[in-house]
């Protein structure tokens, strides 16, 4: 199945989808946000196998999207309310707080998995290993400047992915070549 035929279908049931999924998730900037969010992966995805019915397929795809972005908005409105009253903390870590952090693991292995095997490799030596760019460099044959471009893909690219799967995150810092990564 091509992929284009199901995304002609999207574009050609956009308003029923956006009447849809505004009705299902209660605004309409969300549903739009799903829209695109599921244009994207109709687009990402290569279908191999024969689509029966393609607006059927659409239509369920756009209510899988929207179950996963409600889902993505409960955690965050949950760590947003512990978060203000105080109650998030490392010793607190319940089973939806376990849940959260597989989640949270598997959407950056994935989101790391579609980076050049070279960069993350270099991210990792520098975020969690937490070697310095300048000894990755030497390590890699590389100059500082490309481990410093890497690392800072690598990071925006995940940062962005993590946002777009509905995850909490914090504001991207820049990194200097003779920076440590921050532990905490």
């Amino acid at each position: 199945m091509n992929s284009s035929l199901l995304v002609e279908t999207l574009q050609a049931q956009e308003h029923g989808l956006l009447r849809f999924l505004s009705k299902r998730l209660g605004c309409r900037d969300a549903a739009q946000d799903v829209l695109q969010m599921v244009s994207e992966q109709l687009l990402s995805t290569q279908h191999t196998h024969l689509v029966e019915n393609p607006k059927a397929y659409v239509y369920r795809a756009a209510s899988n999207m929207a179950h996963s972005y409600d889902r993505a908005a409960q955690v965050r409105k949950d760590y947003e309310a512990r978060s203000a009253t105080g109650t998030e903390s490392l010793g607190e870590v319940g089973p939806e707080g376990t849940v959260e952090a597989h989640e949270l693991l598997n959407a950056l292995e994935a989101a790391l998995g579609e980076l050049p095997v070279l960069t993350q490799r270099m991210f990792l030596a520098f975020r969690v290993e937490g070697r310095r760019q300048a000894d990755i460099a030497a390590k890699y044959g590389v100059s500082l400047s490309t481990v410093e471009k890497r690392i800072a893909a690598a990071t925006l690219h995940c940062h962005r992915r993590l946002q777009s799967g509905g995850f909490p995150t914090r504001r991207v810092r820049p990194v200097s070549g003779s920076d440590k990564p921050d532990k905490g």
